[in-house]
């Protein structure tokens, strides 16, 4: 359906998700910063806490809204839903 269902959260759609904490005192990438190390313990076969999924995400699910589009969207638009 091209939809990523990212406005949903990704707990919902990704089956294999895990927690992790932004490191802001080291750079991106770095092996300390919390969501890389979470990244690399992942890829190394490690378990993680898997994210939450939020009872109020699922709700929107069964209730089937969609994006709001505008009446003539353009191409991004149209890719891209709820941009504007």
């Amino acid at each position: 359906d091209r939809q990523g269902n990212y406005y949903r959260g990704l707990a919902t759609t990704v089956g294999a998700s895990c927690t992790a904490e932004d490191t802001l005192a080291v750079p991106m990438g770095d092996p300390r910063e919390g969501s890389t190390r979470v990244a690399l313990d992942a890829l190394a076969g490690r378990s993680c806490t898997p994210i939450a999924v939020d009872s109020r995400a699922l709700a929107l699910r069964e209730v089937g809204r969609d994006p709001l589009l505008p009446d003539a969207p353009s191409v991004a638009q149209l890719d891209l839903p709820g941009t504007f």
